[in-house]
């Protein structure tokens, strides 16, 4: 579920239109690679500590996105959902590392904190929750919320990157040949804001940055 968050004008409004919380900035993605891309750029301007909840359903690219962000951080070797393991620590290059948690099993605030959560939050690695609505209040209203969906408009193709991409998949479907995606990033404090204001969009074709739709309109 994502969250209402109240609604502030931001240097990355368009025609007036208000967009939540401090900065809120959205992306088409047409490929994982650009997905990952834009979690790479944006992953060494975050601050240390910083959480990221990131929100989607199944298949959506929450993975894909971490990815992206371990790669921006310098971390070497794979990353997977942590589905079963529930999380998975990846040293950095440098001085953050990232901690990736799937919270899925998840069915509340006191599971989360047996996980050991408040140490990870008080720590300097970047936090990335998948599923974090699964931790009840466990997690605190700060840091940056992604938020992943098929950007199909009414079933039909949206062109990305000049060509067409279908507005849905079918299970025997190349990974490469998914539909766009609709990123949303929005901010919950100044520092986090400063790093999402400051992101320069990556040079790929698969990616561009659009008009954000009214919050919810992603999520129907």
């Amino acid at each position: 579920m994502i969250p209402d968050p109240a609604f502030h004008f931001s240097p990355h409004s368009r025609a007036g239109i208000p967009t939540p919380e401090i900065v809120t900035r959205c992306f088409l993605s047409a490929t994982p690679l650009a997905t990952q891309a834009l979690a790479a750029a944006l992953a060494p301007l975050l601050p240390p500590g910083c959480l990221l909840r990131l929100e989607g359903e199944l298949g959506a690219g929450k993975t894909t996105f971490v990815q992206g962000l371990a790669r921006g951080l310098g971390v070497a070797g794979p990353v997977q959902s942590p589905t079963f393991t529930l999380i998975r620590e990846h040293a950095g290059g440098g001085a953050m590392g990232l901690a990736h948690m799937d919270f899925y099993r998840l069915s509340g605030a006191v599971e989360a904190q047996d996980l050991g959560l408040d140490a990870y939050l008080d720590g300097d690695d970047l936090l990335a929750v998948e599923w974090p609505d699964r931790a009840g209040d466990a997690l605190p209203r700060r840091g940056l919320s992604i938020a992943l969906a098929p950007a199909a408009v009414d079933g039909a193709a949206v062109a990305v990157a000049g060509r067409m991409v279908a507005g849905s998949r079918g299970p025997d479907d190349d990974p490469l040949d998914e539909p766009p995606r609709l990123i949303r990033l929005w901010a919950y404090d100044g520092a986090t804001a400063a790093a999402l204001d400051t992101l320069a969009r990556p040079d790929d074709p698969g990616l561009r940055e659009i008009c954000c739709p009214p919050a919810g309109a992603d999520h129907d």
